[in-house]
């Protein structure tokens, strides 16, 4: 449950190819920005359009430059 670990998570599943667009978009409601900011890497990633316009729209201004 620690934010860091998470984010590293989805980092590495990234990295390796190991994770989904469900997976990751699962992440963008996490309450800490640095895992929303790895969760929108991630669905990059996997070209997850709709769930990257969903966190186009997130209130953290860091987010949404990942989105960008």
């Amino acid at each position: 449950s620690d934010p860091a670990v998470r984010a590293a998570a989805l980092d590495v599943l990234r990295a390796l190819r190991l994770g989904n667009a469900p997976l990751y978009a699962a992440a963008l409601g996490a309450a800490e920005v640095d895992v929303r900011v790895g969760a929108v890497r991630a669905l990059v990633s996997v070209d997850a359009v709709a769930e990257l316009a969903r966190a186009a729209a997130d209130p953290a201004r860091e987010v949404r430059v990942a989105v960008a």
